[in-house]
């Protein structure tokens, strides 16, 4: 295939893809049971009360979930109207972003052929798919996953101090939205990949630790002030939201959704990206060949496997355990899938 066709192909696909995506927007279906009900209610309670800060669903503090997703739910209610679609919205942009950011991370990593392949396939694999239709927080998650893990990458190919300092800064910034969006979950995906890699790729040092560490220090201190603000209004909350949602819920069953099998996530993660997911066996088929000739792995590769396996056993160890929780782990896979083709299929 010539090259001109085989770009006309590739935004052939995307086109369709998006309007795939933003279908469910035209289609009079009601809100689903529970979540885009109950996110709908919170939204719409906080607009007509012009509460900013603390969710709240029949006048009780909501106290499951951090601010960033309602805010764009409330944006996106004050601005088109209290409609099914208008509920909607925020999640399909969420989901738009995700595969945009999947994207250029795929560019910044191996160039812009690979990105657009990237793009399109992380559009139209089953389960974020199925997931930017519905009113989720951990559709929202993905962007920001993605630009801290491209920004950490960025500090590793800077060629000036200011550059890298820049790059950082964007991390911290990604890792604050994160925060706000799903607290730690993404936060710790970002950290186990990354430092994962570090380790793999033999670039363990102390300089990047100290790095890695302020990157989510500032990050932290970014989202600090709603935490502290839900603290003031709701006595109780850091530790309820911190200790018992987050450090309870992945040592022990106490908290909803803990009673799952350790291999709870493999069958959402091969059934959920399809129908590209085959597509990486003959990649890792090949890596592994490449590994026993002694040929050296390249890094952007050991970056995304480590991304993915060490996301999934951190995800499969944890007791409390959810479909959704895996999505950040799906831009990997586009970009693994893009590369396969790119390399077997082109």
């Amino acid at each position: 295939m010539v090259r001109g066709d085989r770009n006309c192909l590739v935004m052939a696909g995307l086109f369709s893809a998006a309007l795939i995506f933003f279908y469910p927007l035209v289609l009079p279906t009601p809100l689903l049971e529970p979540d885009e009900g109950l996110h709908a209610t919170i939204s719409q309670e906080m607009l007509e009360h012009g509460e900013w800060i603390v969710p709240t669903v029949h006048g009780q503090p909501f106290l499951d979930k951090p601010i960033l997703y309602f805010w764009a739910q409330m944006i996106s209610l004050k601005t088109f109207g209290m409609h099914e679609w208008a509920v909607r919205l925020p999640g399909l942009l969420f989901g738009l972003l995700g595969s945009l950011t999947t994207g250029l991370l795929a560019w910044r990593l191996f160039g812009r052929q690979i990105a657009a392949i990237a793009t399109l396939m992380s559009m139209t694999m089953f389960l974020p798919l199925v997931m930017a239709q519905a009113a989720t927080h951990d559709v929202a998650l993905v962007p920001w996953t993605n630009l801290a893990i491209l920004c950490l990458w960025a500090t590793e190919t800077s060629s000036t101090r200011r550059q890298q300092v820049g790059w950082l800064a964007g991390a911290a910034c990604m890792v604050g939205l994160a925060i706000l969006t799903k607290a730690l979950i993404g936060v710790a995906i970002v950290c186990i990949g990354y430092g994962l890699f570090l380790i793999f790729s033999r670039r363990l040092s102390l300089a990047r630790c100290v790095r890695l560490a302020v990157v989510l220090l500032v990050g932290l201190l970014m989202a600090s002030p709603w935490f502290i603000a839900m603290e003031i209004r709701d006595r109780g909350y850091l530790y309820y939201y911190f200790i018992e949602r987050h450090l309870l819920g992945f040592a022990t069953s106490t908290q909803p959704h803990g009673e799952e099998s350790w291999y709870y996530y493999a069958p959402f993660v091969l059934l959920g990206s399809i129908p590209w997911s085959w597509t990486i066996v003959p990649l890792l088929f090949d890596e592994w060949r490449g590994r026993k000739s002694r040929t050296a792995t390249a890094p952007e590769m050991i970056l995304l496997l480590c991304w993915l396996i060490g996301g999934l056993l951190f995800l499969s160890i944890a007791k409390s355990k959810l479909s959704t929780y895996a999505l950040p782990l799906f831009p990997a896979i586009a970009i693994l899938t893009a590369v396969s083709w790119q390399r077997f299929v082109n």
